[in-house]
C-alpha cells in the first residue's frame, strides 16, 4: 500500500542521494531542489525549485504532503550568518509553512553536536542546537535525529579527513583521545526510513552512530592506511 506523500529537502545531498530511491519504491516523494538541470528522473519523485528561506517557492506543494523529512543545511566551512541563515531560518520558514500546510509529521535531522555541552564559536553546532529547539517547540508531531559522523563512499567529511589524515604527520586535536562512533551512509539511511514508515513522530530526539567507538587518532589512522599510506 502506498505510503503518505513525503516532503524532503536535502534530496542532493550526500544523506539524501542514498535515501530517495528508496523512499519512492512505495511513496509518492516531492523532493526540494535550488536547480533540477541534470538530476536523474526517478519513478515517483517530482522534483521542486525553490529556496527554504521563500516559502512561496514550495509551500503549493508541500499542501498535499502529509509528512516532511527535513535533510537540508549548511556544513563544512562557512561563516556564522550563513550557518544560521541555512540552519535556523531556513528552519523557522518550513515549519511555518509546514504548519498552514496541515503536516502532520516531521523528521528532522540535525546533527550530534548539537548537544555538546561546549559550542563557543561552533556555529554550525550552535546553529543546529537552535533549529532543533524550534522543532522541539512547534506544534508539528515529529522528531529529531543526531547522526555522529555519515562516512561511506565519497563522503564529504572523510574526504576532508584524508586530507588530514594522508599529511606527512597528520595532525589531531588535542590528545587525538577523543572517541566517535561513526554511522555508515547506508545505516543511517535505513534507520530515518523506518523512522517514517513506522510515522514515529514521538517528540523523541534520537542518536543516531554506529556500532564501533574509536578515537579520532585511531580513526585518522585507519583512513591513512584505506588510502595506502604508512
Amino acid at each position: 500500500m502506498p505510503r503518505p506523500t513525503l516532503f524532503i529537502t536535502g534530496a542532493t545531498g550526500y544523506v539524501g542521494r542514498h535515501l530517495v530511491r528508496s523512499l519512492a519504491l512505495d511513496r509518492k516523494v516531492v523532493a526540494l531542489v535550488r536547480d533540477r538541470r541534470g538530476l536523474p528522473a526517478i519513478d515517483n519523485v517530482d522534483y521542486v525549485e525553490g529556496d527554504l528561506l521563500a516559502p512561496e517557492s514550495y509551500e503549493q506543494h508541500l499542501r498535499r504532503c502529509p509528512h516532511v523529512l527535513h535533510l537540508a543545511g549548511v556544513t563544512g566551512k562557512a561563516s556564522r550568518g550563513d550557518y544560521f541563515r541555512g540552519n535556523l531560518e531556513a528552519t523557522r520558514a518550513l515549519l511555518a509553512a509546514a504548519k498552514r500546510s496541515g503536516v502532520t509529521g516531521l523528521l528532522h535531522v540535525s546533527t550530534i553536536a548539537a548537544g555538546f555541552r561546549d559550542q563557543s564559536r561552533y556555529w554550525y553546532a550552535h546553529s543546529k542546537a537552535a533549529a532543533e529547539g524550534l522543532v522541539r517547540a512547534c506544534s508539528i508531531p515529529h522528531t529529531v535525529v543526531r547522526p555522529t559522523i555519515v562516512v561511506g563512499p565519497d563522503a564529504p567529511v572523510v574526504a576532508g579527513m584524508a586530507t588530514m589524515a594522508c599529511a606527512p604527520i597528520i595532525p589531531v586535536f588535542g590528545s587525538g583521545q577523543v572517541e566517535v562512533q561513526p554511522v555508515a551512509v547506508e545505516d543511517l539511511a535505513r534507520c530515518l526510513r523506518e523512522l517514517l514508515d513506522e510515522q514515529r513522530f514521538e517528540g523523541q530526539v534520537l542518536e543516531v552512530g554506529g556500532r564501533d567507538v574509536v578515537t579520532v587518532r585511531d580513526l585518522l589512522a585507519r583512513i591513512r592506511r584505506a588510502a595506502g599510506g604508512g
